[in-house]
């Protein structure tokens, strides 16, 4: 299992966030079930390669003042043009009291529906609903994707290997990932005709408008 550990300290309200920010220090705050909730600071590098190894589905060891609890990245805000990090929230969990997580899903491997058909992979869903112990909690989900072959097949949450002690939230028949066909070959598809019907149909409807401006023309 992953261990991430990460470090902070109480926060002083009296010193606005902006001015934490400065120094490259980002606020955030502590709670969860029976749990007084607490304003802390962390460096700021430290927290972002925290959520980069940990997500929102790995416990951390949050040591505050000395005291270490057991808490999840719940969540994150971000700066609208720089995508840096100005707040983050933890949830303290209790380790013998199960907890629902979402779980996201990780594609692998390659479509031949994709690769030799022209197909394009169409996702359902990208993460799953769980219910389970925090230190039980799945990182992801991996999907192989290569045994989807043509445009007809689909993987659905039924085709995963769930571990027993993880409990699923989710329709087991929920679609995870298709492959739709190129736009082209569905209207072919629809019309029940063969690319070379397609191209004959519509040159032979061309041709008696372009007889009649030909005849036009001539007059």
């Amino acid at each position: 299992m992953v261990q991430v550990a990460l470090s902070a300290q109480k926060r002083d309200l009296s010193i606005k966030a902006k001015d934490y920010r400065k120094d490259r220090q980002l606020p955030g705050v502590v709670y969860g079930h029976g749990f007084e909730s607490v304003s802390v600071v962390m460096p700021y590098e430290l927290v972002r390669k925290a959520y980069l190894k940990a997500g929102e589905t790995t416990i951390v060891d949050l040591e505050i003042d000395g005291d270490v609890v057991s808490v999840l990245f719940k969540e994150l805000q971000f700066h609208p043009v720089t995508d840096q990090i100005r707040h983050v929230d933890f949830y303290k969990v209790n380790l013998k009291e199960a907890i629902t997580a979402m779980v996201p899903i990780e594609f692998v491997g390659e479509a031949p529906a994709v690769r030799g058909l022209g197909g394009t992979l169409t996702p359902q869903m990208t993460e799953i609903e769980v219910k389970c112990l925090p230190n039980k909690i799945p990182s992801y989900f991996e999907v192989d994707i290569s045994v989807l072959a043509d445009f007809h097949m689909a993987i659905h949450i039924s085709d995963l290997v769930i571990p027993n002690d993880v409990e699923l939230l989710e329709d087991a028949e929920s679609t995870i990932v298709t492959v739709s066909a190129p736009r082209a070959e569905e209207e072919v598809a629809d019309e029940g005709l063969t690319p070379e019907e397609i191209e004959a149909a519509a040159i032979a409807a061309g041709e008696p408008e372009d007889e009649k401006k030909d005849g036009d023309g001539e007059k």
